[in-house]
């Protein structure tokens, strides 16, 4: 089965995200994430395993001795003129970020990319532009959108894929 771990958003967070991919589908008619994957964070790229029971404990366990910390959820950002996302930012939350894949990594079969182990960059994708151009328009329509969220980062969820939709397969919550 296929795999990755996110911080889900919540709340007004998540209606707004959801408003935007809607909003921007409409308009130029791409790929709508609402109907493929919950609004997250992601915290480990997709990975592939038959047994996830080892990664469930070692989340137990990292999260109950993890804080809750604060998210500011707003903006947006993009990747390499294609990417268009919701920026996020959390100083204490970075630190559970790296303190999350230090831990993953003691599992010797995942498998981790090389930005994954250097940057944190907390981004909820809105968009995949097909090319430059579409990028740039895109950019321009979100261009006036302002939204500040401040949410809390209190959990960590294992995301499942099934059927080439992405679902929440277990939710974690931090310690309070």
């Amino acid at each position: 089965m296929r795999y990755f771990i996110g911080y889900l958003i919540k709340g007004e967070a998540k209606k707004y995200q959801e408003k935007l991919i809607d909003k921007i589908c409409a308009e130029f008619n791409v790929r709508n994430l609402n109907d493929h994957v919950p609004a997250h964070f992601t915290l480990k790229s997709p990975f592939d395993t038959e047994d996830i029971s080892e990664v469930e404990k070692l989340l137990e366990k990292f999260c109950k001795g993890e804080k809750v910390s604060d998210i500011k959820i707003g903006g947006i950002g993009s990747f390499d003129k294609r990417i268009i996302f919701l920026d996020g930012e959390s100083i204490e939350g970075e630190k559970t970020f790296r303190g999350l894949i230090q831990e993953l990594r003691k599992i010797d079969w995942m498998q981790f990319r090389k930005y994954e182990l250097t940057d944190v960059n907390f981004h909820s994708t809105l968009a995949r532009a097909r090319d430059k151009n579409q990028f740039v328009e895109i950019m321009k329509f979100l261009e006036n959108e302002k939204s500040l969220f401040e949410l809390k980062f209190d959990n960590i969820a294992i995301f499942e894929n099934v059927g080439g939709k992405w679902g929440v397969y277990r939710e974690f919550s931090l310690a309070k």
